[in-house]
């Protein structure tokens, strides 16, 4: 029994240890981070083109999956480019969590690693356990492996667990990262579907007590680090139309953590939009329209944000900004015309309320402010959605925002 006591308070000690003694990552006073999130890669062997592949993406949210190996790679050359110090992914890495494309893009983050870059991942609701991961054949769609934590952590190990980098959570797959001596990045798996016995189709997400706990027990008593949070999900609500499966189910309480131990920002992804609430920054799909990812500089007083767009010509010399920014506009616009289609509108002002309800749906995901409002309140398009109350509320919060979520300054402590 006496050896059993010795053994625990070993091994207790040997954790405080490598708590307090965990060394910092990078031994700068200012260091840059890229946030990118929902790149929801599809493997191209995985697709024939024929009409199985066809209906799924144009029955999608405008994600560009058709272009998958062209966006990824034009995005790892851009990261070699940049250089930043930090690469972050938050999640739905993978189209559907299809384990050929979970290899393919860890390889391929290689490249971006052996630029002197450090890239962190924490998986998504689409990355793990997922039963929709399919190919695409010319006539119907087949099974393909989907993935397990364990296989996550495997195919991951160099972003982020693998041991001596990070400071692990035993009941998730959430991390700690020290970026320097002042500050901290809590990687959060907060996905309810990589739980165990989770329903593997669930898209909605929480922050376990036990996860909490965990948290708290690493943090300091004396000097209080700045603390920084990723994780896919979101902690507020960016939009009061979609907001369910999207916020975590347990805001408040994992609120009074980030009050208690002064988190000084978020950073997620799940929704695609590009939004700013509160201190969470909710960085817009890299694989829908306008294609963004977050650049963030931390210096000793201040804390940066600032979106920047990919952007590359395709092998065909087409512009993809144009390309994607088409694509996002007609998928809008034809998902309102469907919904229309049985209405007593004419075919004329379906086409308006379409053409409106696009245009101002790509402002929201963009999260820029609207700058010509009144060439909108005096179209016809939007006059008569006022009239039937479709969509009316979603498209006049778009009109009176006043919050460009594209930068962002805030005071640190350090």
């Amino acid at each position: 029994m006496k050896k059993i006591i010795i053994l625990i308070i070993l091994v207790l000690c040997t954790s405080c240890t490598q708590t307090i003694e965990h060394t910092p990552l990078v031994d700068l006073d200012t260091f840059t981070m890229v946030f990118a999130t929902d790149i929801h890669y599809l493997n191209p062997s995985l697709v024939e083109q024929g009409e199985p592949f066809d209906n799924v993406i144009a029955n999608g949210d405008g994600k560009v999956v058709h272009y998958s190996d062209q966006l990824l790679d034009a995005f790892i050359d851009e990261m070699i480019e940049l250089r930043p110090d930090f690469l972050i992914l938050t999640g739905d890495l993978t189209f559907n969590g299809e384990k050929e494309s979970h290899k393919t893009i860890a390889s391929k983050l290689e490249q971006i690693e052996s630029n002197g870059v450090q890239i962190y991942v924490i998986p998504g609701n689409h990355d793990i356990n997922n039963p929709r991961s399919r190919g695409y054949g010319t006539e119907e769609t087949y099974r393909t492996d989907s993935i397990t934590t364990k296989q996550f952590q495997s195919i991951y190990k160099q972003y982020g667990y693998e041991n001596g980098e990070s400071i692990k959570d035993p009941k998730s797959l959430s991390y700690l990262i020290k970026l320097n001596d002042n500050n901290w990045m809590f990687m959060l798996d907060s996905n309810n579907n990589t739980k165990k016995h989770g329903n593997l189709s669930d898209i909605s997400g929480s922050i376990s007590t036990d996860t909490i706990a965990w948290m708290e027990s690493l943090i300091p008593e004396n000097t209080l680090p700045n603390i920084f949070v990723s994780m896919h999900h979101n902690q507020d609500v960016h939009s009061d139309m979609i907001n369910e499966g999207f916020t975590i189910d347990n805001p408040s309480e994992f609120r009074k953590f980030i009050n208690t131990y002064d988190v000084k920002a978020l950073f997620s992804g799940h929704i695609h939009i590009q939004s700013i609430v509160e201190n969470e920054y909710v960085t817009n799909s890299l694989s829908t329209a306008p294609n963004n990812y977050g650049l963030v500089t931390i210096s000793p007083m201040e804390m940066k944000y600032q979106t920047h767009r990919l952007d590359f010509t395709m092998h065909d010399e087409s512009n993809f900004q144009e390309t994607s920014n088409q694509y996002f506009l007609d998928i809008a616009y034809n998902m309102i015309q469907k919904n229309l289609n049985d209405s007593e509108l004419s075919g004329n002002d379906i086409h308006n309320v379409a053409t409106v309800f696009s245009e101002l749906n790509q402002y929201y995901f963009a999260g820029r402010i609207v700058k010509n409002k009144d060439s909108f309140f005096e179209s016809n398009g939007y006059k008569l959605v006022q009239e039937i109350g479709f969509f009316k509320n979603y498209l006049n919060a778009i009109l009176d925002n006043t919050l460009d979520s594209n930068f962002s300054t805030i005071e640190l402590d350090h």
